[in-house]
């Protein structure tokens, strides 16, 4: 997604290149105006995602349970099943 932003984003800086260049700035200006365009484009578009992306990370499981954990299965003598980490 973030590939996709950015070639966007050069596809703006080209289209305000040509916008600035038939406004008659000079060629520095027009360079210039329009890699501030294509900043400010990109930061944005990637400021959107993060938002997006930070917002799918809030939403409720599907499992049914409210709080975010998974459960764990009781065991048949009361205690508290051991987790193992394996590398």
């Amino acid at each position: 997604m973030i590939k996709f932003i950015y070639e966007f984003g050069l596809f703006i800086f080209c289209i305000a290149g040509i916008s600035f260049g038939i406004q008659r700035y000079c060629f520095v200006d027009t360079i210039s105006y329009s890699y501030l365009v294509f900043i400010g484009i990109t930061f944005l578009g990637v400021l959107l995602l993060a938002l997006v992306g930070r917002e799918e990370e809030k939403k409720e499981p599907t499992n049914g349970s409210s709080s975010g954990t998974p459960s764990t299965p009781p065991t048949t003598n009361g205690e508290q099943p051991t987790q193992s980490i394996s590398l």
